[in-house]
């Protein structure tokens, strides 16, 4: 999936001759707003990434 995003006609000429240095990824569940947790609660709320 980064291979064919790196390959789009809009973003290769920004990045090539570029260099990585870092790479990160998450895996991201397909559930929807219905797997999402409750991000608060009385006296706390979760943030961050």
């Amino acid at each position: 999936m980064l291979e064919d995003f790196k390959q789009h006609p809009a973003i290769r000429p920004l990045i090539q001759g570029g260099t990585l240095l870092e790479y990160s990824a998450h895996m991201v569940p397909e559930g929807g707003i219905a797997m999402m947790p409750e991000l608060a609660n009385d006296g706390v709320m979760i943030v961050g990434d």
